[in-house]
């Protein structure tokens, strides 16, 4: 894997300055609360998807235009198809709710007679079920942190939701050849710590600069990351199935 080129790819495109300043205009939609930033994040995931288009089909990796209307609707798709990994996450959180009510009830009622005691134990038990469901969320979180790769890589192949939802081969593909998306999941780490640092800078500058400019400096971080994490993912995709094609 090539660990440098996520980083640096952003600038081999001669019209680099004028396409990320398109992208970074974005950024004030966040001035709509909610919508608007809900709005930018959906379009910027679209970009995404158009980068690992260009990686996996061994394309130069030029950025692509402001394409709102379609990077939007790609950026929807991507949004429904990881609410529905996400979906045992929710799970857990129900189930989290649902022992702690009825830990603390049990507790309660316990309490009201000479069964300290037992009010006690219920409440250990519960924090113990509580801790064990914790753990799962995030062993799933690590393990959907593994996969995202090949989801992305799937639905900017195929463009349905469909074959981004087929778990089986979904899993198959990134267990049979693992490392490509470890090492995936390390490029990414990297990337969020760079666009981290990028967006504070930025921010602050944007701020000093024109107040409201400080939304641009993140949005302009933002985009850079997401093309990175674009990158990172298409070259895991095409490291773990090469062989497989």
């Amino acid at each position: 894997m090539n660990f440098g080129k996520p980083f640096t790819f952003v600038f081999d495109d001669p019209d680099w300055l004028k396409k990320l300043a398109m992208f970074a205009l974005l950024g004030f939609a966040s001035l709509i609360p909610g919508i608007g930033t809900l709005f930018m994040a959906l379009v910027f995931y679209g970009v995404t998807i158009d980068i690992m288009r260009k990686v996996i089909n061994k394309e130069t990796p030029t950025l692509p235009a402001l394409d709102i209307g379609k990077q939007f609707m790609d950026g929807v798709k991507m949004w429904v198809i990881s609410l529905v990994y996400s979906l045992p996450m929710l799970v857990f959180g129900i189930v989290i709710a649902i022992i702690i009510v009825i830990g603390t009830a049990g507790g309660f009622i316990a309490m009201d007679g000479d069964n300290a005691g037992a009010a006690g134990v219920v409440a250990v038990i519960a924090w113990i079920i509580v801790a064990c469901v914790v753990l799962l969320m995030v062993l799933y979180g690590l393990l959907i942190a593994l996969i995202m790769p090949e989801i992305y890589a799937r639905y900017a192949q195929f463009g349905t939701i469909k074959d981004a939802l087929k778990f089986k081969v979904v899993f198959k593909t990134v267990f049979k050849k693992p490392v490509p998306y470890l090492l995936s999941f390390v490029g990414v780490v990297l990337m969020g710590i760079v666009g981290a640092v990028a967006s504070s800078i930025l921010a602050s500058i944007g701020a000093i600069a024109l107040g409201i400019g400080a939304l641009y400096g993140m949005a302009l971080a933002m985009i850079y990351m997401m093309l990175g994490y674009g990158h990172f993912y298409a070259q895991a995709h095409n490291l773990a199935t090469e062989e497989i094609i």
